[in-house]
């Protein structure tokens, strides 16, 4: 028989790792930092609680993300903030393509917001705010939890078409926000380059 305490550690072990992603998903999600951690420690307890049905060796990182995100939007449901996620339509056959071809060119955006300037960090903030709980969730989950499209289905419980076309209008949501401050913090191009063109 497995010792209790053998298996915490174990538990422990495995989540160390992703700890700060999760954080960060939890905190980006709520925007509320004591909600966030109430929601990692119900998440932690409840992810513990089933670690006997997790299978060695499958994907530990998207399991407990899994436990976080539909902790969070059990959080808003009960916080009387809705989650949306249910009410998306379907997106037309023809969106899906648009969906794919921007994954390439957002990732590193997403996936790095250090590379996000300073300067915009109130503009980025408040473009999250701005999304829907089911929205917010597929562009978190992709951008910080690193999960693919069928994962991130798997997780909370909706289509495949319903994921790709939350992130897509996530992330169009985001774009125009972004490029909006981009445009006001932008140095004028004419103050910073030589006459010549800086032709040498």
């Amino acid at each position: 028989m497995t010792d209790p305490g053998d298996r915490k550690e174990e538990f422990l072990a495995l989540l160390r790792p992703h700890r700060d992603s999760l954080e960060a998903f939890a905190r980006r999600h709520l925007r509320d930092r004591q909600a966030a951690e109430d929601v990692l420690q119900e998440s932690a307890a409840a992810a513990f609680g089933s670690f006997d049905r997790f299978q060695p060796g499958t994907n530990f990182r998207a399991w407990m993300f899994a436990f976080v995100a539909r902790t969070a939007l059990h959080w808003n449901r009960r916080s009387g903030r809705e989650a949306t996620l249910a009410l998306f339509p379907e997106p037309a056959a023809g969106d899906l393509p648009e969906a794919l071809a921007l994954e390439e060119a957002y990732e590193g955006l997403l996936a790095d917001p250090s590379r996000i300037p300073a300067a915009i960090e109130g503009s980025l903030a408040g473009s999250l705010a701005s999304l829907s709980d089911g929205e917010r969730s597929v562009l978190l989950l992709r951008a910080i939890g690193d999960l693919k499209y069928r994962e991130i289905a798997d997780i909370l419980g909706c289509p495949l078409g319903t994921v790709m076309g939350s992130l897509s209008r996530a992330r169009s949501k985001m774009r125009r926000r972004l490029a909006d401050a981009a445009a006001e913090t932008r140095p004028a191009r004419s103050a910073a380059r030589p006459a010549d063109g800086g032709a040498r």
